[in-house]
């Protein structure tokens, strides 16, 4: 990222990699809206206490429609249980927030006029820890 966005939605934004593209956008000078559900996360984990006044939280829901008052240039969704050990723990949640939140994200950035940035964790898709994926998983 160039530092080139006023403000920022972050889908996830208290999990591992949300929390610190939180901080990295704060750091470029863009206002942060940190959106996540705390699923998986603990409220600890909310990058808060080092945004300062250009960090907003917000606990949502992302598998219902949400909205973000104000102007956004960037959506960034990043929410998605990350570990395959919470897949059978949050079976429902899981496939919500792999489909449903990520349509949510989308409308919002259409409505917004925001570009959209869609990551997730490869974990997701299978073992972290066996073989690694025969090449065409890779495209």
């Amino acid at each position: 990222m160039d530092g080139t966005f006023q403000r920022a939605v972050v889908t996830g934004g208290a999990g591992f990699l949300g929390r610190r593209l939180c901080q990295r956008l704060l750091e470029q000078g863009t206002h942060v809206v940190c959106v996540a559900s705390l699923l998986t996360e603990s409220p600890a984990a909310v990058p808060v206490p080092r945004g300062g006044p250009r960090l907003e939280f917000r606990l949502t829901d992302m598998a219902e429609p949400f909205d973000v008052p104000g102007e956004v240039d960037l959506v960034v969704h990043l929410r998605s249980p990350g570990a395959a050990a919470d897949a059978p723990r949050y079976p429902l949640e899981t496939l919500d927030h792999g489909s449903v939140s990520t349509r949510n994200a989308l409308v919002l950035a259409a409505r917004k006029g925001a570009r959209f940035v869609l990551a997730s964790t490869a974990e997701t898709h299978g073992d972290p820890w066996g073989s690694a994926p025969p090449a065409a998983y890779h495209g």
